[in-house]
């Protein structure tokens, strides 16, 4: 199935998955990262990601990357893999 997901560069990570908890998103705990999280509603998810990732600090987005990949893999057929 197909799952629209938008991506949300915030200031705050933490405050903002909070915000979207409020509204009745639900967490994906295999992708939070402390700089990035992923909600899921019924019919779609949004990802917040920290701002400051796409003004250069490309270090941790990457070793975060692999990590979820490597998550990913280990779902097969449910992660799109």
């Amino acid at each position: 199935m197909l799952t629209v997901q938008p991506i949300r560069y915030v200031a705050d990570v933490e405050a903002s998955r909070k915000f979207y908890e409020g509204l009745g998103l639900e967490l994906d705990a295999d992708s939070r990262f402390k700089f990035w999280a992923q909600l899921r509603a019924d019919h779609g998810a949004v990802g917040i990601h920290d701002a400051a990732v796409s003004k250069g600090q490309q270090t941790r987005y990457r070793r975060a990357s692999a990590c979820y990949r490597r998550k990913a893999r280990g779902r097969g057929s449910a992660a799109g893999g």
